[in-house]
Formats: C-alpha cells, structure tokens, sequence
C-alpha cells in the first residue's frame, strides 16, 4: 500500500510593508520579515492554575496621579509610551503632556491621549508599568510586589531609606498643622456666627418691645383723645340725657386751605335748623375726607382752631398711621443757606417760632407715606423703590427749582417746588401698592415745609412777603425711605432706612 502524497504547505508571503520599510509591528508582525534579525523567544508566561484569576493591576490613571501628586517622585524622570494611530508606540517624556484638562477642551498643538492607549511608563530608561505584559512596579499590583519606592531603596538611587523617612515626617507634620490651622479658622467663623445670630435675635426681641410699647402707648393717647371729646361734648351740651357717644360726633370744616373760603360755616341737617331736640348729626364725608387729607399732608395743628374745632371721624374713616415716608432730601449747601436766612428772617420777627423750624438735616420733599409692619416688608418697599427708579414709565426731573413761599393756616411756611411733582408722587404710590406694599396717602401737591409751629402752641408764623425771593436749586439724584416718629440724628435729620440712586 503506498503513502499519500504530502499535501504542500502554504508559506504566506512576506510583509510588504516591511519589504517597503515601513512597517510599524516590528517583530510583533504576523507577516515574515525577511533578513530581519531574529528576536530573543520571550519566556513563556506561567499558565494560571485553573480556577484562579488574575491579580488585579492599576490603571494608567492610577500611575499618572502617583506620579503627579507622590513628593518623593519627580515627573521629570518619567516617559510614556502610547499608541499613535499613524506612528506606532510613541515615548514622549511625561512633562510634555497636558494631564489637567479634559481632551475635547484642548485645541490644536497640545500634546494628550486617552488613558486607554497609553502602553507603559519607564522611570530613568526602566520599564515601570506595562500595559501588555501587565508589569506593575509603580503600586506593586499584579503580582509584582516590587513598587517605586523599592528602586529609591537601591544604592544606585538618590535617597536613601533615612532621607525617605525624614521627608515623610516632615510631610505629615505640615499637614498635621494645616489641618490644625483649617480647624482653627472653623471654630473662629463659626463663632462668629454664632455672635452675629444672637445679635440678630436681640435686634428682633427689642424692636418687637418697641412696637409693643407704641402700640400700647397708641391705645393710650386714643382713649386720652376719646375722653377729652367726650368732655369738650359734654361741656358743648351735645350729649343728651342718656349720654350716647354718638351724639357727640360733629364734624366741622377745616381752617381755610387752598380752595377754600374764609367765612365757610359747617353743614347742619334739615332738622337741627328748623329747631326743637337736636339729633345725631349726619357726618359730611367730603368734609371728613378733606380733614383726613390735611391732617396727612401737614400734620396736626396745621390749621388755625384746629383744636377747639376737634374734626373727629368714625374708626372706620380714619386713616392708618404711617410708619415710613418716601422723600427727595434737599443737600444742595446753597439752599440750604438760603432756607436758612429765611428761617433766620422770621426768628428775628417773632423768637417763638424758632421750636418750630425745620434743621437743615431734615429737610426733604415728602412723596409717599406707607405703612410697613416690621423689616420684611421695609426690605421690600426698598426692593420696589430699586425697581421704580430704573423705571421708563416714572419720570423723575433732573433739577427742582424752589420758591415762592405759602402758608398753611398759620402755623405752616412752605415752598413749592417746580416742575410740579404730583404726577411723580401719584406714580410711586400706584407702584408700590401694585406690589403688595401699604400705601397710606400720595400728597396731591408735595413741598418743602421751612417751619410747622407745634400743635398748641398758640402761635403764628408771619405771612411770607408778596412775590418772594427764589430759594436756589436741588439736583435729584436720591431716593429716601425714612421712618416717622425715629430718633433724629445729632443734626436733626430724620432716620434714613434706605437710599435709592436715580442715576
């Protein structure tokens, strides 16, 4: 029986590449090489025992943070090797590449590769970590168990074990102390925290004894008001025999005001001039309104007899109080001069009036009164205030020139400014209640008050000169929140809660 015939065994044909010089596998390649020297048979790696698995190794990150962040290691001794796409492995030193940042947010010219094609680290010349032949002498993983440290321990390397271990000590001790110092600066911020909340709290607790004890004193001087127009109706003979309070109630005009005549007389029922037992008075609202809006805009005592006339309104009539106002402050040092000469002019007629000039500090141009119960809503009317003044729809003038002198009655001297600011006053006051805010009362013509006598003080200011002199000029440059009824500075200026810039 004879042998097959040997079946011919295919020799592939040798690497083009290679035979062209440019073939990038090296000895790596699976097409022959001819004439290439033959490389060294690497050993053959040991066969895992079956069932185990392989030790874990670290992560080309894992060697990049050691070798950025370990004190004992210096970057400059380190090379990587990585996988360029059209060059092969490429060794660049560890330096030239950019480790900070992430690779979509480098532009052209910067030197990064993904972690996951970088090949192995050398340290001076030696291969430290491989990816392929998975050698690990960096952390010692992967079985190894020979780490970076262990190549500083040689005699050939440039500390020794006891430079090492100085090095470590002094490193832990500093960061012992930056902890310490970290701790330190806690404990102070948190202290003064603490400092800053218990201040707070007691600024709360004393403003909230403040309003209690205003509101106490208000019921006070209401039932005081009460009690003395009672006696001025009973001394009248307006109560009758069974003592009702309703028919105390009796509502009598104004002084005259602008707008008004001299010889106007009070409204009376039908019934009360034909005669016999005189009935409840019908209360004239126009009248009690007018009262209201005097008594807002120039306070008590403005109007000559205003005490023996005693204009009383229901409860429910009555306006609130305001607690804070909106004013134009008057700064401008020449009117300020030329208010005082006034002011100066009627002292040297009359020495009583001098309790009842206005001081330099507080003089302003009131715009809106507003009821704002507590800091909430004050930090709110100063928020709106921010708004309305970066508003196209407010206009505010440049420049308000003031004269021409009046009285109220007989106990108030005022300028009026000009151009007019009613509209102005009317646009804040829309403003602030379309957001939630209070608004007590708009002055339908504001002005700047040069001297209000105290109310009951009996006196008179005299009556400005005809065609009087101009005051001077105020640049508007500012917002004021104030608060009414607040301790008066060292110069008597009112106490200013916010101030809004205009420009």
């Amino acid at each position: 029986m004879e042998d097959p015939a040997p079946v011919p065994v295919a020799v592939p044909a040798p690497c083009r590449f290679f035979l062209e010089g440019r073939c990038r596998f090296g000895a790596r390649c699976r097409q022959p090489h001819p004439g290439a020297p033959g490389t060294p048979d690497r050993p053959p790696a040991p066969e895992p025992e079956p069932g185990s698995k392989k030790p874990p190794m670290k992560t080309a990150a894992a060697v990049i943070h050691r070798i950025r962040w370990d004190p004992l290691l210096d970057p400059a001794d380190f090379s990587v090797g990585y996988l360029d796409r059209f060059l092969g492995v490429v060794e660049e030193p560890f330096d030239a590449f950019c480790w900070d940042e992430e690779l979509g947010a480098l532009g052209p010219g910067v030197l990064a590769v993904p972690q996951h094609r970088i090949r192995y680290f050398r340290h001076r010349g030696a291969l430290v970590w491989d990816r392929h032949a998975r050698i690990d002498h960096v952390f010692g993983s992967a079985g190894a168990g020979r780490t970076i440290r262990d190549r500083h321990r040689e005699p050939d390397g440039e500390q020794d074990l006891q430079q090492e271990q100085e090095l470590e000590q002094d490193l832990k001790l500093e960061l012992k102390q930056e902890l310490e110092q970290d701790l330190k600066q806690k404990l102070e911020r948190e202290q003064d925290l603490k400092q800053e909340l218990e201040h707070d709290l007691k600024l709360e607790q004393d403003l909230e004894q403040k309003l209690e004890l205003e509101q106490d004193l208000k019921l006070e001087l209401e039932q005081e008001a009460t009690q003395e127009r009672e006696e001025a109706a009973r001394k009248r003979g307006g109560c009758g025999a069974d003592g009702e309070r309703g028919a105390s109630l009796e509502v009598l005009p104004p002084g005259p005001g602008p707008g008004q005549a001299q010889g106007s007389e009070p409204r009376r029922s039908p019934a009360a001039a034909a005669g016999g037992r005189r009935p409840e008075p019908e209360l004239d609202w126009g009248l009690a309104q007018q009262a209201a809006e005097n008594h807002l805009r120039l306070g008590p005592g403005s109007w000559p007899g205003e005490e023996e006339r005693a204009v009383e309104l229901p409860r429910s009539a009555r306006p609130p109080r305001p607690t804070h106002f909106v004013a134009l402050p008057v700064t401008d040092p020449r009117l300020r001069a030329s208010v005082a000469e006034v002011q100066d002019h009627l002292v040297g007629q009359d020495p009583d009036v001098a309790a009842g000039l206005v001081p330099p500090a507080g003089l302003h141009l009131t715009l809106c009164l507003l009821r704002l119960a507590g800091p909430r809503e004050v930090a709110e009317a100063t928020a709106a205030l921010k708004q309305l003044a970066r508003d196209p729809g407010v206009r505010y003038p440049q420049r308000l020139r003031l004269g021409g002198l009046a009285r109220f009655g007989s106990g108030v001297l005022y300028a009026t400014p000009s151009p007019d600011l009613g509209d102005l006053a009317q646009a804040l006051a829309h403003g602030l209640e379309s957001r939630g805010l209070r608004v007590v009362q708009a002055p339908a013509a504001p002005h700047l008050t040069l001297a209000k006598l105290p109310r009951g003080s009996g006196g008179s200011l005299p009556a400005p000169e005809p065609g009087g002199r101009e005051l001077g000029h105020q640049e508007v440059r500012h917002l004021q929140l104030c608060r009414v009824g607040g301790p008066r500075g060292e110069e008597g200026g009112y106490e200013t809660v916010a101030q809004v810039s205009l420009r």
